[in-house]
């Protein structure tokens, strides 16, 4: 029954992918969460998210990212789906996402810790809290 059948799967879209369909679909993969913050106050209509995806292997530094998610963001929590090149993920090396929101130049929010993903047991969905920008600063000169 290929003939009749297999007519209607391919108008319908339900056959199985063809080879002309683009590569770079098949190389990647997906870390998915969401970012959000404490504070209850609007963000301006301008503010855009970022969520990076870094080799955290080196101890004193992070790399250039890897990956980078960038999307408006009207309300949190925001939803991310960072598309990644599987392979440049490799198993002895340690991998974390880090967020920003941002309006224009001026850092509004910003993850204060990276969060491990993707090797050594670590997940490939993560759901991140931010920290108003340079409230760590203001806490600390106030003693707490």
């Amino acid at each position: 029954m290929p003939g009749p059948l297999k007519i209607l799967a391919l108008a319908l879209g339900l056959a199985a992918p063809s080879a002309c369909q683009a590569p770079d679909m098949a190389q990647q993969a997906l870390v998915t969460g969401s970012i959000t913050y404490r504070e209850r106050i609007a963000l301006p209509p301008s503010a855009i998210a970022q969520v990076l995806l870094h080799d955290a292997s080196a101890s004193d530094a992070l790399s250039a990212p890897i990956a980078v998610w960038q999307n408006e963001i009207g309300s949190v929590p925001a939803r991310f789906e960072l598309p990644y090149d599987p392979a440049r993920i490799l198993d002895g090396r340690d991998y974390a996402l880090s967020a920003r929101i941002l309006d224009g130049d001026r850092l509004l929010f910003v993850t204060d810790r990276l969060f491990a993903v993707l090797t050594h047991g670590n997940p490939d969905r993560v759901d991140m809290v931010l920290r108003r920008a340079g409230e760590r600063e203001r806490s600390s000169s106030l003693g707490k």
